[in-house]
C-alpha cells in the first residue's frame, strides 16, 4: 500500500506542472531593436561605434545585450557586459554601445541578442548587415 504522504505529493505534482506551464511568457522580441552606426561601409584597422536602440515599449523590459560578429573571424566587439542580477538588470544601459574592430574584408553581420524580463533565454533582438573594405 502507498503511503499517504506519497499520495499527497503525487496529487500536487500535476497541479505544479500546470501552474509552471501557465506562467511561461512567450513575448516575441525578435528584431524589435535597431543597430545604428555612422555608415554601412567600414575599413579594416579602424574603430567604429554601434549603438543599440530599444523601442520605448520595451525599455525597462529587456536586459543583457549580447553582441556578436558573423563571421567571428571578421573582427571583434568591445562592450561592457551586464553582470547585474535581479530587478535592476533591466536598468543597466552600458551594454547598449559597442566598438567594432574589423580585421577582414567582406560582408559582415552585427547581431544583438537580449532577454525579455520574464524569460530566461535570449532572442535575436537586432541585426545589421555591413561591408568591410580594406
Amino acid at each position: 500500500m502507498i503511503n499517504r504522504a506519497v499520495l499527497k505529493v503525487l496529487a500536487l505534482f500535476p497541479m505544479l506542472l500546470l501552474l509552471s506551464a501557465g506562467s511561461c511568457n512567450r513575448t516575441d522580441i525578435r528584431n524589435a531593436g535597431t543597430i545604428e552606426s555612422g555608415s554601412n561601409v567600414f575599413k579594416t584597422g579602424g574603430k567604429y561605434v554601434f549603438t543599440l536602440r530599444v523601442p520605448d515599449e520595451l525599455e525597462g523590459k529587456v536586459y543583457r545585450a549580447m553582441w556578436y560578429v558573423v563571421p567571428e573571424s571578421a573582427g571583434s566587439l568591445e562592450y561592457v557586459e551586464n553582470s547585474i542580477l535581479g530587478k535592476d538588470a533591466c536598468l543597466f544601459k552600458n551594454d547598449r554601445k559597442t566598438v567594432f574592430l574589423p580585421v577582414k574584408k567582406g560582408a559582415v553581420t552585427i547581431e544583438v541578442s537580449m532577454i525579455y524580463y520574464r524569460q530566461t533565454s535570449p532572442q535575436l533582438f537586432a541585426k545589421k548587415e555591413i561591408i568591410v573594405e580594406e
